[in-house]
């Protein structure tokens, strides 16, 4: 067919800029297609046709002719014989080709809105190739060098379109919002890990915490009280440290930061008791550092109100 030598036409061109590809004709689909893989019955053949052409694929070129005005029915059939979710963020190239003087325009822009449904992106340039028949030799081989030329251009952009996509991501992904998500999130783990590593040692080691805290308040009014301070401060630096851990997930996956904001909450708390004690005990250079810790308690608390 036409559409298939102009395929293996493009595929040639592919080559010839240094990459691999595979040429499928719909005239190659299982006979009994339409009766069975439609209707829920998936066969054998059919699954090694998705396997091989579509699943592993992120990139096509669709070549089809005119049909009755738009894209041939074998072709719509074979789009919607598959999960729409196998489709999803590919890139498409288009060509139409034509015995008229339209080019397949209006299966061209039927085809984008199929596609664009199916969440694809699909390349702006889409050569349409009127009265095809006088664009070919005797060999069906494409000669016409303005088509040539067209085509040549496409493959160039499709070439690079999917960097596009990826620097479009890229700058989505580092855009304002997401840096902001990805600077509370990496705060609440800061936070998770704090608590949870300092409230575990205290269980694990609650001895060894016990007496050096009993010779660190020695000389205050505390110094009979420090085992209930310990399980007290225990159970704090746990609870904040959990609170952070889980409102990490939460807010990674469900965008509701109410649990981290509760464990950022209670990790000031926590400080804030931390610090007292060490103020009580004059162990000054203890409070310098956790008032660095307060502080960015503080500041994680703002970035949850922007």
């Amino acid at each position: 067919s036409n559409s298939l030598g102009l395929s293996k036409y493009y595929q040639e061109l592919l080559t010839n800029h240094g990459t691999s590809s595979q040429v499928y004709s719909l005239c190659e689909l299982p006979v009994d297609f339409a009766n069975t893989n439609m209707y829920g019955n998936r066969t054998a053949d059919f699954e090694e046709v998705l396997s091989k052409f579509v699943e592993p694929i992120d990139k096509f070129i669709f070549v089809f002719p005119e049909y009755n005005g738009s894209i041939p029915g074998i072709l719509k059939l074979f789009l919607d014989s598959m999960p729409p979710e196998l489709w999803h963020n590919k890139k498409a190239a288009l060509v139409g080709l034509s015995a008229g003087r339209t080019g397949n325009l209006r299966g061209l822009d039927d085809m984008t809105n199929i596609l664009h449904y199916l969440q694809m992106e699909v390349l702006s340039k889409k050569p349409k190739l009127s009265v095809f028949h006088s664009l070919i030799n005797e060999e069906k081989v494409l000669v016409d060098l303005t088509s040539i030329k067209q085509l040549e251009q496409q493959i160039a952009k499709f070439l690079t379109f999917s960097h596009h996509i990826m620097e479009q991501f890229i700058q989505q992904f580092f855009s304002e919002s997401h840096l902001l998500m990805w600077l509370k999130l990496a705060s609440l783990i800061f936070l998770a890990v704090l608590f949870l590593q300092s409230g575990f040692d205290k269980v694990t080691d609650r001895e060894g915490n016990v007496s050096w805290l009993k010779g660190h308040f020695a000389q205050t009014p505390f110094k009979n009280m420090v085992p209930l301070m310990v399980t007290i401060v225990t159970l704090m630096e746990i609870a904040a440290g959990g609170l952070c851990a889980v409102g990490t997930v939460t807010y990674a996956f469900f965008h509701n930061a109410s649990i981290g904001i509760l464990g950022v909450m209670l990790s000031i708390k926590t400080l804030l008791l931390l610090f007292a004690g060490q103020r009580i005990a004059k162990d000054y250079p203890g409070a310098a550092t956790l008032a660095s810790y307060f502080l960015l308690c503080l500041f994680v608390l703002y970035l949850f109100t922007l």
